[in-house]
């Protein structure tokens, strides 16, 4: 069934409420760059290339999954790699900067919090090239950028089929945090997804906000279980542990993304859909020291972006389903299924 078909029988509920090189010690830079500071944070290599973190640092799966294909890239062609990490959204411009003193070839940054200080960054140093991920650009992408996303609506449309399917309610939730054309993805390839398995399910939508507490995002899974949600996929990040608070203990499944999640809650995470910054990475950098940016790539499972991580088969999910799903990834992959974007 259509998702078109499915809209009218959504209910549509909004709560508002650098530095290690591989193997080496970290080196903690000040907070202004000093004569003191040399490049040896990217040892003798060429092209230096650094990642710029969030506050977690690369301790926390998302960023370990991207500091992972920088040293993949250390080793294969003895590029200098390096990691900063930018604890709120007005270091970043401070850390581009440290990195600009430090004649870095390339730079990578993750979300929407980045954007502003990468694009004033780009504007000032041409000869720098700047890769943003899992963020929109407002503009037209300049010759030194490259924007990378990840094709939410595959990702989305497998969470859909799996929710649909386990669902005994027939009322799914869907967390995110911002409302916008990458979250509309994911959310259009959710609905899509659980249409496949009933025509009468119905949705709630939470919108999170920005800088959504873990308090927060508890009491919003606590108001959808309160309408009978039994299934939520949510796009939250490390909030995510708001909702496996709500969850512990109840009848409730959750489907995990961006990173492994099943050990935050392994008696209730069905699956996860991970992004395998590790391997689209390489190759991604690769091509735009090659040909340049001023472009967007989107990646989804025919490049190996997405990954569904294996189950518990003792759960809810058995072998056939789980095949299920397989199937609908392979005939993705394929072309043989085209799903919405919006």
């Amino acid at each position: 069934m259509s998702g078109g078909g499915l809209n009218g029988l959504l209910r549509l509920a909004l709560f508002a409420l650098l530095l290690p090189l591989a193997g080496c010690d970290r080196i903690e830079l000040p907070g202004v760059i000093g004569p003191d500071v040399g490049q040896e944070l990217f040892g003798e290599g060429r092209p230096r290339i650094a990642l710029v973190t969030g506050a977690e640092g690369v301790s926390g799966d998302y960023y370990a999954s991207a500091w992972a294909a920088l040293t993949q890239v250390q080793t294969d062609s003895g590029a200098g790699v390096a990691y900063l990490e930018a604890r709120t959204v007005k270091d970043y411009g401070t850390r581009l900067l440290e990195l600009q003193k430090k004649d870095a070839d390339l730079v990578i940054t993750f979300g929407a919090n980045s954007v502003a200080a990468v694009a004033a960054a780009a504007a000032a140093n041409p000869e720098i090239k700047y890769l943003v991920a899992d963020a929109l650009w407002p503009d037209a992408i300049p010759p030194n950028v490259l924007v990378l996303n990840y094709k939410g609506e595959e990702a989305g449309f497998v969470a859909g089929y799996l929710a649909g399917s386990v669902s005994r309610s027939h009322v799914l939730g869907f967390i995110s945090s911002r409302d916008n054309a990458l979250t509309q993805r994911y959310y259009a390839g959710f609905r899509d997804g659980g249409a496949q398995i009933r025509s009468n399910l119905e949705i709630m939508k939470g919108l999170a906000g920005d800088a959504p507490t873990r308090a927060h995002i508890a009491a919003m899974t606590n108001q959808m279980q309160a309408n009978e949600t039994d299934v939520i996929f949510h796009l939250i990040g490390s909030a995510a542990a708001g909702v496996m608070d709500a969850a512990a203990g109840e009848t409730l499944w959750l489907i995990g993304s961006e990173t492994d999640q099943r050990a935050l809650n392994p008696d209730q995470v069905l699956c996860s859909l991970v992004k395998r910054h590790d391997l689209v990475l390489p190759p991604v950098i690769a091509r735009f020291l090659e040909q340049g940016g001023g472009r967007e790539e989107w990646l989804g499972f025919a490049e190996d972006a997405w990954e569904i991580t294996d189950p518990d088969f003792s759960g809810p999910v058995g072998e056939e389903l789980f095949s299920q799903m397989l199937t609908c990834r392979d005939q993705i992959v394929a072309g043989e299924r085209i799903v919405p974007l919006e």
